[in-house]
Order: C-alpha cells, then sequence, then structure tokens
C-alpha cells in the first residue's frame, strides 16, 4: 500500500482533528521528521489510544476499495498532496493550526500551491454590478503585478474575477466545495482544459475525491481561499446573519472574511453603498475607495507596506507541528 494511501484513509477516517494530530504525531515519533504512516501502520500503531488506533485500523482496512479510487484520479492526471509533499502550501502549515488537511486533492499546476504572492477577491453569488467591475479590474491589476488568485469558483464575484485573471494572463488556483471526481469538477474540468494544460490553473479540494457539492462544504473551503491569500479583497459582502424564513443564516463572504481576520490576513473591504460592506468596514476590514481607475489598487498596496495590525499568536499545536 502506498504512502499516500495511507495519508487519504487518514484524512477521511472516524476522527476530531485532535486523533489525526495523535496519528501523525505518533508517526513522526516513530519515523523521525516526517510522519511515515507506512512504518506506523506496519508498527501496529503505536503511541495512540485505543479508540484512535481503532479509528484508524477500520479506516485503513478499506484499502482495496480506495487504491481503485487513486488510481482513477492518477489516470486522469490528478493527484494527492500529503503533509510529507514539498508541494504542500506550506501557508496552511502556518496558519490553520487543527483545521490543516491531512491531505489535498490537486487538478493542474503543483507550483501554484505555494506562489511567492497571493491575493483572494471574493464576494456575493448576487454582487451589484459595480462590485462585480470593481472585482474584474482587481483580479487583471494583481495578475499583472504576478499575485495568482485563490478563488471559490461560486457564481458571482468567484467566477469574474477568475475569468479577469486568466484573461491578463494571470494564474487562479479555484478552492472547490466539492469533490475532483464529482459531476461539478467535470464540467469545470472542461472550462479550464487550455488553462489546466498551460498551467495557469490549479483545482484544489479537501474532500473525499467523491464527495458531492454541500452548503457546509461552502463553508468549509472559505478557511482554505483565505488561508492560502496573503490578503483578501471583498468586493461585496451581505450582513452577517440574516433571517429567511424565521431561521438564521449567515453569510458565506462574511463568514471568509472573519476567518481570514482571525487568521492575521488584512481584509480590504470596497466602499460601496451595499450594507454588508459598510458593517464590515465597521467591524475589521479596512475600507477602500472605489475609483474608476488603479489608485483604489494602488492604496491597496501602499497599505500592505505598513505593518499588520497586532493579533494574539495562536498556541495550538499544528496538524504537522511535534509536539
Amino acid at each position: 500500500m502506498s504512502e499516500h494511501l495511507y495519508w487519504h484513509l487518514l484524512a477521511h477516517a472516524r476522527l476530531k482533528p485532535a486523533g489525526r494530530i495523535a496519528a501523525l504525531q505518533a508517526a513522526r515519533e516513530l519515523d523521525g521528521e516526517a510522519a511515515n504512516l507506512t512504518a506506523w501502520a506496519e508498527a501496529a500503531y503505536p503511541g495512540v489510544d485505543a479508540p484512535t488506533r481503532d479509528a484508524v485500523r477500520a479506516a485503513f482496512d478499506t484499502a482495496a476499495q480506495e487504491a481503485f479510487l487513486l488510481e482513477e484520479l492518477s489516470s486522469q492526471g490528478m493527484s494527492v498532496v500529503t503533509g510529507r509533499d514539498a508541494a504542500y502550501p506550506n501557508r496552511f502549515k502556518r496558519a490553520l493550526k487543527q483545521r490543516t488537511p491531512v491531505a489535498l486533492y490537486l487538478a493542474g499546476s503543483r507550483d501554484l500551491l505555494n506562489a511567492r504572492r497571493t491575493v483572494a477577491i471574493i464576494g456575493s453569488r448576487d454582487a451589484s454590478p459595480e462590485a462585480l467591475d470593481a472585482a474584474r479590474r482587481a483580479a487583471a491589476f494583481f495578475a499583472s503585478e504576478g499575485l495568482v488568485l485563490v478563488s471559490g469558483n461560486a457564481r458571482g464575484v468567484d467566477q469574474e474575477a477568475e475569468e479577469a485573471a486568466l484573461s491578463a494572463g494571470g494564474n487562479v488556483v479555484s478552492v472547490l466545495p466539492q469533490g475532483l471526481l464529482d459531476k461539478a469538477t467535470a464540467t469545470l474540468l472542461r472550462k479550464r482544459h487550455r488553462g489546466l494544460l498551460e498551467g495557469q490553473v490549479a483545482l484544489l479540494s479537501e474532500l473525499h475525491p467523491k464527495s458531492r457539492w454541500q452548503g457546509r462544504f461552502a463553508m468549509m473551503r472559505n478557511r482554505l481561499i483565505v488561508a492560502l491569500a496573503d490578503f483578501v479583497i471583498v468586493a461585496q459582502t451581505g450582513v452577517k446573519e440574516t433571517k429567511v424564513e424565521g431561521k438564521t443564516a449567515q453569510s458565506g463572504t462574511w463568514a471568509g472574511a472573519e476567518d481570514a481576520h482571525r487568521l492575521g490576513r488584512r481584509v480590504f473591504v470596497l466602499d460601496l453603498p451595499a450594507e454588508g460592506n459598510q458593517a464590515l468596514a465597521r467591524a475589521f476590514a479596512e475600507s477602500v475607495s472605489v475609483t474608476a481607475d488603479n489608485e483604489m489598487f494602488y492604496a491597496i498596496q501602499d497599505a500592505l507596506l505598513l505593518p499588520p495590525p497586532v493579533r494574539p499568536v495562536s498556541t495550538q499545536p499544528g496538524l504537522f507541528d511535534t509536539p
């Protein structure tokens, strides 16, 4: 059984994040600098408690059927990226701590996962024409400056920004809320075929390759988008929470901005009359005046030269940290 298969199985074992940390730390203690799950499994899972060992063993027992799935990924030019791999995003390891994915699934260029400079442009699916125009212009501007755009490929701001960045000759990492072998991804693979071949595009998912889209997955992947970005531009957001038919609904864009803020990313919001934009600026984001030229983007670049806001340093162990 391959090492990548072990990591894939651990990623989807019935364990809480703390259990996965325990397994990886135990494997590291056995192997040395990097967790070698193959050697750890052959040694009968030392260093973890019985419930963790049982959950890992149950996951590893599904190896035969899951091996076929990884072969299917490979046959389509896709790959598994684990914490042992040089291509694994260092930004995830530094920022996400216990929320760091054990394994990632990738179609496209590995080089984009550790790009030197990155930006996320996020916003509502039903954004105003002004917000969409500003998102397109921002994507094209920062692409021309050599930054990789990180996006979620959702309708609205995400897709408009992606198209603008690619048209400007830039590169895009799309973090998906479904698996790479889902039908929705197949459609996107056809659409991005040229960009994938030319190394302009990477499609990334932490989900089991057969996973279908779910609303909770869309919210989950927000942390990956903002963690992979050096800074975040919010084109348009709704207010944090609204009541819909008596139920509380949370804005995905606002949640992504909050995740970015918690991770210490600079969050800029366009100064548009949208209620959510104004509320986000009052809460924690840095407001950016919208201009008809590139002055608004130069203003963001100038702001990034200033020291970032002071934030508490997390003492929570990371998924790949030595205890």
